[in-house]
C-alpha cells in the first residue's frame, strides 16, 4: 500500500506542477495581447480593465470570442443593433473607439554595386637638386643669411602645403600612396646588369628613337650652318654661286658613306616625284674581304642640300640591285628594286631595311633584271621589268607573287627565232604599250605589248657593241612649247659612241657622236632644256651637250673622278642639279648654270631648226 500511495502522491505532484505551468502560459499568452499602456485619464485605459475584467470572468473558450466580437466593431462607424437600453448603456462608451489596424511594413530590395572613386589629378612642383653647402661667411661659422627665408614666408609655406595635403587626402587617396613612393629614397647604388644593358642597347625600339631623333638635330645643326642668320642684305653680296657661269658647272657635295658606299660600284640612280630634294642610288655586292658579311644588295636613300652626313634610309636584299626606282604614282615610301637573281623586291621606309615583298623565282624572272619601268596613269598604273633572258613582265605592285603578264621577246634572226637579251629599257612619254629595249648584241628592238602582233616589231642597228642606255625625249617643265619631240630617243653603248634616233625614221642616227675615250655607260635627256643631254663614261668624265649651240663637241667637260663613272641623272623637277655615279660607291653633285635650267623661250624652236640640218646632212651622206 505504502508503494501506491507513493505513487499516488507522485501523480497529483506532476498535475499540480501541470497546472501551474499551464496558468504561467496563459498569463504570458494574457500579457501579449494586452494594449499599450496611456497616459492617465484617458477612456483607452477604462476599455482596457474592463476588457479584462471580462477575461477573468468568462467561464469558458465561447464566452470570451463573444465578448470579444461585441467589444471590437468591424468599421469604423457601424450601424446600432438593436438592443436593450441596459446593454446600450453598457456599451455606449466602447462605441467611440475603432478597430487599431495593423502598420504596414514596406520591404524595398536593394541591388549592391561598387562605384569606383574618380581619380583626380594633382600636381606638386618640386625640384630635384643635390642638397646646397653653405659656405660661412666668417670664422664664426654662421650661415648666410642668403639662403634663409623669412619666418612669415615659412609659416605661410608651411600653411599652405598642409591644406594642399588635405585637401589631397580627401580627394584620393590613391594619389597619396603614389607621392608616398615618389618620395621614397631612390636606391643610389641600383644599376643594369650586362644582360639588361646588352638588350636595351640592340633593341629595335632604341635603334628607330635614336636614328630619327639624331636625324632631325643633324639637319637642324647643318640648316644653321648653310643659312646665315646674322645676314646684312644691305652689303654687297659675295655669293659664291653667282660666280659660277651661265654654261658651266659647279660641284656642291660628294655622297658617299664610308660603312656601305665603300668598295660597292653605283647601279642605278633615281629621283623621287612627290619629295624634290630626295635621291636614291643602288649599289653592287661588297668583294672586299672586309665586306664578307654584308648583304649583297643595297639601296640608299640621299636628301639634297645634303642637311645629314649619311643616307635618310638604307635597304638591303640578299642580291644585288642592279635597278632601283620609285614609283611614281603612290605615297613616296615605297622604292622598287630588280635584282641579279631575278627577283623584283618592294621596300617600304616606313617597316625596316629588308623588302616587304619580293616575286617568286618559279613565275617570274629567273635572269638578271638590269631595267624597271612605272607606265600608266595615276589611277591605272603597272610595274614593268625586262630580264636578260628576253622575258618581259607586267606587275601590280600590291601584288609581286605573280606576274598579271608575261611576254617573251624573240626575233626571227638568219631564219631561226632566237630570244634577244635585253639590257636597257625605255617608252616614249605618254606611251605605256610601245616599248624600246636596247641589247648585248649592239641592235635596239622596239615592241608592242598589247594587241594581235605582241612582241618585237622592228629592229634598229645602233651600235657595235652592247647598248648600256636609252632615253626618249620629254616634253620641257619650264617651256610650254607646241612642238613635240617625244619621238627622239637618245642611246649609249661600249663602242664608244651615242646615238640620236628619231623612232619614225630609224634607218640612220640624225646625230652621231663619236669622240669618246672610253665605253659611254649612260645618257639622259635634260628635263628642262630641249637640247641639252649627258653622258658619262669609263675615264670618269662628264659631258654635258647643247645642240642648240654646238653640234659637234660638248659645251661642257668635267672630269669628276679617277673611275669609271657609271650613271647620270638630272633632277626632273628644275634641271638645276646634275648627279652622276661611279664605280667606287661615290655620287657626285654638280649645280649648272642658268643658261642650262632656265632656257630661251625660243630654244624649241632652235632645236627644231637643229634637227633640221642634221636631217639634211644625213640626208646628204646617204646620198
Amino acid at each position: 500500500m505504502s508503494s501506491r500511495e507513493e505513487r499516488r502522491k507522485k501523480l497529483e505532484e506532476k498535475r499540480r506542477r501541470l497546472k501551474e505551468i499551464k496558468d504561467r502560459n496563459k498569463e504570458k499568452k494574457l500579457k501579449q495581447t494586452e494594449v499599450p499602456s496611456v497616459t492617465p485619464g484617458n477612456p483607452y485605459e477604462d476599455k482596457k480593465n474592463e476588457q479584462m475584467e471580462k477575461i477573468k470572468n468568462a467561464s469558458n473558450f465561447d464566452d470570451l470570442l463573444q465578448n470579444i466580437e461585441k467589444d471590437v466593431p468591424l468599421s469604423r462607424d457601424p450601424p446600432k443593433p438593436v438592443i436593450s437600453e441596459d446593454k446600450q448603456e453598457q456599451k455606449q462608451p466602447a462605441q467611440q473607439f475603432t478597430k487599431v489596424k495593423p502598420k504596414l511594413i514596406q520591404i524595398d530590395k536593394v541591388g549592391e554595386f561598387n562605384v569606383p572613386v574618380k581619380k583626380i589629378p594633382t600636381y606638386t612642383k618640386s625640384i630635384e637638386t643635390a642638397p646646397v653647402k653653405v659656405i660661412p661667411l666668417d670664422d664664426d661659422n654662421e650661415e648666410d643669411d642668403v639662403f634663409k627665408l623669412p619666418d612669415n614666408l615659412i609659416s605661410a609655406s608651411s600653411s599652405s602645403s598642409s591644406s594642399s595635403s588635405s585637401n589631397n587626402n580627401n580627394n584620393n587617396n590613391n594619389n597619396n600612396n603614389n607621392k608616398k613612393e615618389e618620395n621614397k629614397p631612390r636606391d643610389e647604388n641600383k644599376s643594369l646588369s650586362e644582360d639588361e644593358k646588352t638588350r636595351m642597347l640592340q633593341s629595335r625600339e632604341l635603334h628607330e628613337f635614336l636614328g630619327e631623333t639624331s636625324r632631325i638635330v643633324e639637319r637642324s645643326i647643318h640648316l644653321g650652318e648653310r643659312h646665315n642668320v646674322l645676314a646684312n642684305f644691305a652689303e654687297k653680296d659675295n655669293d659664291k654661286n653667282q660666280n659660277l657661269k651661265e654654261d658651266e658647272i659647279e660641284l656642291q657635295t660628294v655622297l658617299f658613306d664610308e660603312r656601305w658606299s665603300k668598295n660597292r660600284a653605283v647601279t642605278s640612280i633615281n629621283w623621287s616625284n612627290k619629295y624634290k630634294e630626295l635621291l636614291l642610288a643602288s649599289y653592287s655586292e661588297n668583294r672586299s674581304i672586309v665586306g664578307l658579311g654584308d648583304p649583297d644588295g643595297l639601296v640608299l636613300c640621299w636628301s639634297l642640300p645634303q642637311l645629314l652626313n649619311r643616307p635618310e634610309y638604307i635597304f638591303t636584299c640578299q642580291s644585288q640591285v642592279l635597278d632601283a626606282v620609285f614609283p611614281d604614282f603612290g605615297e613616296g615610301t615605297t622604292v622598287i628594286g630588280g635584282t641579279y637573281s631575278g627577283k623584283i623586291v618592294l621596300w617600304d621606309s616606313r617597316a625596316r631595311q629588308t623588302p616587304v615583298q619580293h616575286s617568286s623565282l618559279s613565275s617570274g624572272h629567273t635572269h638578271p633584271v638590269y631595267s624597271l619601268k612605272i607606265v600608266g596613269t595615276k589611277n591605272s598604273h603597272n610595274l614593268v621589268s625586262i630580264s636578260t633572258d628576253g622575258k618581259m613582265c607586267t606587275w601590280t605592285l600590291d601584288n609581286l607573287v605573280q606576274p598579271l603578264e608575261t611576254l617573251q621577246l624573240e626575233t626571227d634572226f638568219q631564219n631561226s627565232k632566237t630570244s634577244i637579251s635585253p639590257t636597257c629599257l625605255s617608252f616614249p612619254h605618254n606611251q605605256a604599250n610601245t616599248f624600246f629595249c636596247g641589247t648585248e648584241e649592239g641592235a635596239i628592238y622596239q615592241g608592242i605589248r598589247h594587241g594581235s602582233n605582241t612582241g618585237i616589231s622592228e629592229r634598229i642597228e645602233a651600235h657595235f657593241a652592247p647598248v648600256t642606255s636609252l632615253d626618249f625625249h620629254k616634253p620641257s617643265t619650264v617651256i610650254n612649247g607646241s612642238i613635240n619631240f617625244s619621238n627622239l630617243f637618245i642611246s649609249s653603248g661600249m663602242d664608244w659612241s651615242c646615238q640620236l634616233y628619231d623612232r619614225k625614221n630609224p634607218n640612220s642616227p640624225l646625230y652621231s657622236v663619236q669622240d669618246f675615250d672610253d665605253y659611254v655607260y649612260d645618257t639622259k635627256w635634260s628635263p628642262v632644256h630641249p637640247g641639252a643631254f649627258s653622258t658619262v663614261d669609263g675615264t670618269g668624265t662628264l659631258k654635258i651637250f647643247n645642240l642648240n649651240e654646238d653640234l659637234e663637241k660638248p659645251i661642257i667637260q668635267e672630269k669628276c673622278s679617277q673611275h669609271a663613272l657609271n650613271k647620270t641623272i638630272w633632277n626632273p623637277h628644275d634641271g638645276k642639279v646634275i648627279v652622276s655615279g661611279d664605280a667606287t660607291g661615290h655620287l657626285y653633285v654638280h649645280n649648272v648654270g642658268e643658261k642650262l635650267f632656265n632656257p630661251n623661250k625660243n630654244a624649241e624652236q632652235k632645236f627644231d631648226d637643229s634637227l633640221r640640218s642634221m636631217l639634211f646632212q644625213t640626208s646628204s651622206v646617204d646620198n
